[in-house]
């Protein structure tokens, strides 16, 4: 799922635990795993979509616009 995980940044996504779905581990523990192979990720609190019933921030991730263009210059 970390895979997954970037995959969907290197599109340029914004992921948050709601958007990326509730299967397997939390997004956390896949962000925490691409960063300890080097990947720099960006973080930030939103607001929780009113479908999660949650009072307190939720965190986003993402990649940022530099990081993903070096990959896909990498990428050839």
């Amino acid at each position: 799922m970390p895979a997954e995980a970037l995959r969907h940044m290197l599109e340029g996504e914004r992921l948050t635990q709601p958007s990326f779905g509730f299967h397997g581990w939390r997004l956390s523990a896949y962000i925490k795993s691409l960063e300890y192979l080097g990947w720099v990720i960006r973080r930030s609190d939103v607001t929780a979509p009113a479908a999660c019933k949650k009072q307190k921030p939720i965190r986003l991730y993402c990649l940022s616009a530099e990081v993903i263009g070096q990959a896909l210059y990498l990428r050839g």
